[in-house]
């Protein structure tokens, strides 16, 4: 009987601990630009069925983070699970900043299909080390991914981030910024 009481206590506790965790999913296509000529395009197997084009020299996507704690005697916890990409050419690079400090930096997969493959997307899996938000909280969070393109660009789908402690009720993205550095 001891063993069930336990059990029991044990598995309320990680129904407390799972509520804390969320996930959030942000449309790369609904940045604003400051660019009037961004293209997205149209792709059935996207998410949204769009997809942010970036094309030569730099992008940058700036996220500003709306980080709101669930529980104030914990931080927040942010993990990057997946950048959602397609890509139908040479290797492309990709660099994650969280307030100005590196996370990560990867290369796309190279193909090549003669431009049939844009409408098959690759995941990054996750992405940099995990982010810890402290209390309390002072300023603006941001997040920022440049994409350094070949000659055919990149497609941009979604970016996926696992929270933990953050406020469900409270939208993570306050806004995102695309800045084309061709523009």
């Amino acid at each position: 009987m001891k063993f069930v009481i336990h059990v029991s206590v044990l598995c309320q506790a990680l129904s407390v601990v799972l509520t804390n965790i969320t996930t959030w999913t942000f449309e790369f296509e609904d940045c604003v630009s400051s660019n009037p000529y961004v293209q997205t395009r149209w792709r059935s197997n996207a998410s949204n069925n769009k997809t942010l084009y970036v094309t030569k020299d730099i992008g940058v996507v700036t996220f500003n983070l709306c980080v709101k704690m669930l529980d104030v005697t914990s931080d927040v916890k942010l993990n990057v699970s997946d950048i959602v990409y397609s890509n139908d050419g040479p290797t492309d690079s990709i660099t994650l900043t969280y307030n100005g400090e590196l996370l990560d930096t990867f290369m796309t997969e190279e193909v090549h299909d003669w431009g049939n493959r844009w409408n098959v997307f690759q995941h990054t899996g996750h992405a940099g080390d995990v982010i810890n938000v402290p209390y309390p909280l002072r300023g603006s969070r941001w997040l920022e991914i440049e994409i350094y393109p070949t000659e055919y660009g990149i497609e941009l789908d979604k970016l996926v981030i696992i929270a933990e402690n953050q406020n469900p009720n409270r939208q993570l993205f306050c806004d995102c910024l695309f800045n084309d550095y061709n523009f």
